[in-house]
């Protein structure tokens, strides 16, 4: 046994060169330690064995150290929080790591990481800032084109204007918003419908716009004296790539209604036609002494004497529309049945249309399909003659009086009211993002004091009009109508 450990002690020992004195074996270090000359061989043997299996357990400490610096080096190196980590969780001395593993190689590579992720944060700003501003410049471009701007919502932008740059801001938005209005407005050509109650108003204005080419109702039709157009009502149509918008009117000799709020109609219509006005189509089924009442009031009263060159005579219910001479004896008849009806009729240069609009709804005729298909077709005819007639009014009519009125109006702070408006929207959507109870109970007074100020500038401005009204209907009295 002794003999055995003897020579595996020397084999051991011998596998060393000591001609090179950087391969000192750990056993040469443990005899020059330890004193080995002193013990007996085989004594030298297990101390020298037991020293290895002390080196072995350093040196599997010291890997598995190791391990450990070069597992949270990579992981500081893929950090998206690289300052999250205390270098304390490696609870060993660093200066007895090998190749070059350090603490301060740590702190370097976590300093590097951090920068690496700054700069990656910046790009990606960077990158959304400019996704964000391509879809402000791609919204930008479809309102310029837009035949419809007024349809754009900018909450589809969900995203703060402020971070944008070269000007891009909401108010631009709004501001080409308002321009484009205002450009398409003036490509329109506006034609108001005024008329007698029970007429055809209303009937005349669903056939010109033939909604999806079936004639359907958007105007209201009335049968009797009781008006159904309580309100302006307006509807854009396209004939020929140009575009038009028919304007109803409440009738003239309603029952239920004031004089005053006839007028009230026509004044708010003003707004609708501040641009121009293509034509006036005079509407009426006879000519009775109302109906010229009403003709003097547009000549004289709401518009001026110009107006006659832009006005033309519609008359409805004319079953013999589609034949020349049956128009032209209907005119000669009304020129010798009364001198106002000859000069109404001169004062427009005898610009008359002929029409038969009879109603077109299915649940009327939804038992005699055949006479639905008759009025159908009878209404279609009419539209040709209607839309004829306008292809070849090219003047617009503009008059002073109406700017005037304008004028009147917008100086009551039509501008100011929606500037109130645009910043109780704002605050609004402010307080949705608010934390703070207090900040938000602040905002709520602030909004209940914009509330109250928008109210107050809405009554005025109402007064505003109604004064602008009371002045119409002087000139009325003195004309005797109504």
């Amino acid at each position: 046994m002794y003999h055995e450990k003897t020579d595996e002690f020397h084999e051991i020992y011998d596998y060393y060169d000591f001609s090179n004195i950087h391969e000192i074996s750990r056993l040469d270090t443990y005899r020059i330690s330890r004193d080995l000359s002193s013990d007996s061989e085989d004594v030298k043997y297990e101390k020298w064995k037991a020293y290895e299996r002390q080196e072995q357990v350093k040196e599997r400490i010291l890997k598995q150290q190791e391990q450990l610096y070069d597992e949270l080096l990579n992981t500081i190196k893929c950090s998206y929080y690289p300052e999250g980590y205390s270098f304390n969780i490696l609870n060993f001395n660093y200066q007895g790591l090998r190749n070059g593993r350090t603490r301060e190689k740590l702190e370097t590579i976590q300093r590097e990481r951090r920068q690496e992720l700054h700069e990656w944060h910046e790009q990606m700003k960077e990158r959304i800032l400019k996704q964000q501003e391509q879809l402000y410049d791609d919204l930008l471009s479809s309102i310029k084109c837009s035949d419809n701007p007024e349809g754009y919502s900018f909450n589809i932008l969900n995203f703060n204007y402020q971070d944008l740059r070269n000007g891009r801001t909401r108010e631009k938005l709004e501001i080409i918003q308002r321009e484009r209005s205002q450009e398409l407005e003036k490509e329109i050509r506006n034609i108001l419908v005024i008329g007698c109650t029970g007429n055809g108003k209303s009937t005349l204005c669903n056939v010109l716009v033939n909604k999806d080419n079936e004639l359907k109702e958007i105007f209201e039709e009335s049968d009797g004296s009781t008006a159904k157009t309580r309100n302006i009502q307006s509807e854009v149509f396209k004939h020929k790539g140009i575009k038009y918008r028919i304007i109803d009117t409440i009738g003239f000799g309603d029952t239920k209604l004031k004089p005053r709020e006839v007028i009230l109609s026509i004044a708010e219509s003003y707004k609708k036609i501040e641009n121009g006005l293509t034509q006036i189509f005079f509407v009426t089924e006879r000519f009775t002494l109302q109906a010229v009442e009403v003709y003097e009031i547009l000549k004289k009263v709401l518009f001026d004497e110009n107006i006659t060159d832009y006005i033309t005579i519609v008359k409805t219910k004319f079953s013999r529309f589609k034949y020349k001479s049956e128009c032209e004896k209907d005119i000669q008849k009304l020129e010798k049945d009364s001198k106002k009806i000859l000069g109404v009729i001169e004062s427009c240069n005898k610009r008359i249309i002929y029409v038969d609009n009879p109603q077109i709804n299915e649940h009327i005729y939804e038992d005699d399909i055949a006479v639905f298909e008759s009025n159908k077709k009878k209404c279609e005819e009419s539209r040709k003659i209607l839309l004829n007639h306008l292809e070849n009014c090219q003047k617009v009519y503009k008059s002073k009086d109406l700017d005037k009125i304008n004028e009147k109006i917008d100086k009551f702070a039509i501008d100011e009211i929606e500037k109130l408006r645009k910043k109780l929207r704002d605050i609004q959507e402010d307080l949705c993002k608010m934390d703070d109870p207090e900040e938000a109970q602040s905002m709520k007074v602030e909004i209940n004091e914009i509330g109250k100020q928008i109210k107050l500038k809405e009554q005025l401005l109402e007064k505003t009009i109604l004064s602008i009204i009371d002045e119409i209907l002087k000139k009325i009295s003195e004309c005797k109508v109504m």
